[in-house]
Formats: C-alpha cells, sequence, structure tokens
C-alpha cells in the first residue's frame, strides 16, 4: 500500500522476507535493491575495520545509489543512514556502511546483553570503587604515571582510559605523539538529541505489525528521524503496562533542535511522531530530552 512507503521498519527491511516484501518499495525499487545486494556481495574487501580498501572506498552513499531507482535512496539508505549513523549520504563514505551493513547481517540475527548495553559496565561497576559525577580537569604523564588532575585532587595511577570524544580527549591530554595528535583531530562528530516519553499506556503502532523501530524518510518528514518503542524492545523498559517511547531527529533536526529549550523540543518531536504513531499525545507531560554534542 502506498502510506507504507511512508515509513521504514529495519526489521522487515534486514529480515529474511526483506526481499519478498520490498519494505514497500515499488516494484522496480525492490529489482534495484536486488541487484544493489548483489552487487556489494562482489566486493570482497568489505573490512569494517579497513573501508578503505574496499572498491567502493572513493564513493559517497548519494554516488553508490545513483545508478539505482530513487525509492532506494529516498526511502531505504537515506533513512538507515541518518537514522542509526546521524549521516549525511551527501558527503559520508559508502564503503564504512555497507561493511557494517556486511559484518551485522539482518537483524533478526542481531544479538545484544538482555538488560542493555550497560550491562557489563554495571557488572565490573559492581565489584569496583566506583564515583561518578567527578570532572576531570587535566590528565598528565610523567616517569611512567598518569597523574588526573580535578578540583577535588590528583589521583596517581599506572594508567588511565580516556573514555570520552576525540575533542573532549584532546582538550585533556597534551598528546606528543603527532600521528596521535592528528587522528584525534580528524575525528568528527554530528549532534545527537533522544526525547523520552514515558505513556500510561502502550501507543498502537501505525501499520499494526510488533515492531520497534519505525525510520522516517526525510521525504516524509525533515526533523524527525526515527521512533523507537522501548516497551518492544524490551519489557524491563517500561513499568507493566506503560509505554516508553524513543523520538530521535533526523541529523536536520538535531542541528535546528539542540539549543532549544526542553519543552519547544518535546512539543516539536512529539507533533509530528503522532502521525506516524496514532494516540501519542502531541504535548506529552512527561518527557525527557537527552542531549549530546558528540553524538
Amino acid at each position: 500500500q502506498p502510506a507504507d512507503r511512508h515509513i521504514l521498519d529495519p526489521q522487515i527491511v534486514q529480515g529474511p522476507l526483506g526481499l519478498v516484501t520490498g519494505a514497500g518499495l515499488s516494484p522496480r525499487a525492490r529489482l534495484d535493491l536486488v541487484r544493489l545486494r548483489a552487487r556489494l556481495a562482489r566486493v570482497d574487501e568489505l573490512d569494517p575495520d579497513h573501508p578503505e580498501r574496499a572498491r567502493i572506498a572513493e564513493e559517497t552513499l548519494a554516488d553508490l545509489l545513483r545508478p539505482y531507482h530513487p525509492d532506494l535512496y529516498d526511502y531505504l539508505v537515506h533513512p538507515m543512514a541518518a537514522g542509526f549513523f546521524g549521516w549525511d549520504p551527501r558527503r559520508s563514505a559508502a564503503a564504512p556502511f555497507a561493511a557494517h551493513l556486511a559484518a551485522c547481517g539482518g537483524s533478526h540475527t542481531w544479538r545484544a546483553h538482555r538488560d542493555g548495553m550497560d550491562a557489563l559496565a554495571r557488572a565490573l561497576a559492581s565489584r569496583l570503587d566506583v564515583t561518578t559525577d567527578h570532572p576531570v580537569t587535566r590528565v598528565t604523564c610523567d616517569g611512567g604515571l598518569v597523574q588526573v588532575e580535578s578540583p577535588r585532587g590528583t589521583v596517581t595511577a599506572r594508567a588511565a582510559v580516556l573514555a570520552v570524544p576525540a575533542p573532549v580527549a584532546a582538550g585533556l591530554y597534551d598528546e606528543r605523539r603527532p600521528a596521535a595528535r592528528a587522528f584525534l583531530a580528524a575525528c568528527g562528530y554530528a549532534p545527537m538529541l533522544r526525547v523520552s516519553v514515558v505513556l500510561d499506556r502502550p501507543p498502537v503502532p501505525r501499520a499494526g505489525r510488533p515492531s520497534y523501530a519505525t525510520l522516517i524518510p526525510e521525504a516524509e518528514d525533515s526533523l524527525l528521524g526515527v521512533i523507537t518503542l522501548e516497551h518492544l524492545k524490551h519489557p524491563g523498559r517500561a513499568p507493566g503496562g506503560r509505554g516508553l517511547v524513543t523520538l530521535v531527529p533526523s541529523p536536520r533536526g538535531c542541528r535546528e533542535l539542540l539549543g532549544a529549550p526542553d519543552r519547544a523540543v518535546v512539543q516539536r518531536l512529539a507533533a509530528r511522531a503522532a502521525r506516524f504513531l496514532p494516540g501519542l499525545p502531541a504535548d506529552p507531560p512527561r518527557a525527557l530530552v537527552h542531549r549530546f554534542r558528540y553524538g
């Protein structure tokens, strides 16, 4: 049905029936999807660790899709690249995108920690002395020891891990190795914004199918990128009988809304999401905005 083209369900796209259902693509676009997958299957050098070795290394995602039906770009690759990676397909490299998709396989084969991606960190933290909200102002290395400075004092250790984005690491630590400095300077980031909406009852998905995520093509909405039903993704995400919905703006939406007041962010995204998720309040009373400058 034409309405199915307005949304993209990654489970349908990546699942074993993806080529049969076409994920709402037209018959011609579905045929081109087969051609595209066959072409990528012949690219032997698709290595997520070394995408620069692939024959398509010089192509952007837009270049890669140019020979195929425009629906592949508008309703499939663009929503996936923008929604999952925050990329602009017109300037983002095709090889890393294709290599990661090839390595991950279909969503029906994905595996993750049952209680969330932080399960390992929480398990380790339960056995250690962990202090959070402890600001670090500078990290230095002298005589084989690392000094971590903060307003509360200096900690000395044999090693320290700077588990922060590259611009933050470069500001904390005076890296003397030229190659390492160049690497930190070359790391680029896009801002990331997420809105978590708590509902008294789970909303009914627009298409009536039990999917936890919907990708919104730019052709249908320029600000809203992804809708995730967290209570479907894992039952522990929300109390029994309630709903938890995540709204992620598109890369353009992230840039426009990053500095807006929380209430304005919630209202603008929720009003747009209601088109795809009937029953979602246009101005939900319980919502939390998460901002990541280096998303």
